[in-house]
């Protein structure tokens, strides 16, 4: 079978989804590194991403976008070891969650970074993602392990970057919501356990987080920057 290849930004959270599934499947690929801080885009990748997203896999002459769909895909052509129950409910249950943590969680992370620079919207976005967590803290209730047991997930995989950085959103933005979310704290030290998630997405310091975050909020930096 044909390396994909994986256009990314290191410290994107919806790049470090595809770096967690690849990893754990033990998936060798060639990967390619699209700044979102500059304007300028490699020759030609325009044409198999008009929209300039990343991440963006590229296998067997295709590319296909958006980071839960390249997730589900990488599990599907590369089925072990699965990342997704066999039972139908239990997939749907993992589905739900895993649209949860695009459309609750990282939805917020990109709003956040991508909207002008408008400190009380910014704010305002931050707000709204502590209380998408209240949801997650409520399901998490009771669970001791990772989010559908023992073994790494794709929902896992689709939370753990958001959850990562969250701690600084609190920092910077004086929002306490976070604190009092037990459940989740709990859970976030669960996945910075996994071998797997600690090589690709708790390897990244938090103060680069930090500089990134503040940059956006305190310095009004857009992405893509202004001409």
């Amino acid at each position: 079978m044909k390396k994909p290849k994986l256009y990314m930004f290191s410290i994107s959270p919806s790049c470090q989804r595809v770096f967690a599934t690849l990893a754990n499947k033990g998936i060798e690929y060639d990967s390619v590194e699209i700044d979102i801080s500059e304007r300028a885009r490699p020759e030609g990748f325009e044409k198999i991403s008009p929209f300039g997203k990343v991440p963006l896999l590229e296998h067997n002459g295709r590319a296909i976008l958006e980071s839960a769909n390249i997730i589900q895909y990488i599990d599907e052509v590369w089925p072990d070891p699965p990342m997704m129950p066999s039972d139908p409910m239990a997939r749907a249950y993992a589905r739900q969650w895993i649209q949860f943590a695009d459309r609750e969680l990282f939805d917020r992370d990109a709003q956040f970074v991508h909207v002008e620079p408008d400190r009380k919207r910014k704010l305002e976005i931050c707000s709204d993602l502590f209380d998408s967590l209240r949801f997650l803290d409520r399901e998490l209730d009771g669970k001791k392990a990772l989010f559908l047991g023992d073994d790494l997930s794709l929902v896992d995989c689709m939370l753990a970057p958001t959850l990562a950085n969250a701690p600084v959103w609190s920092d910077l933005t004086k929002d306490r919501k976070y604190e009092t979310y037990e459940n989740v704290k709990s859970y976030t030290d669960r996945l910075r356990r996994s071998p797997v998630l600690e090589q690709t997405v708790f390897c990244v310091p938090i103060e680069v987080y930090e500089s990134f975050f503040k940059a956006v909020l305190v310095d009004g930096m857009t992405f893509p920057p202004k001409k």
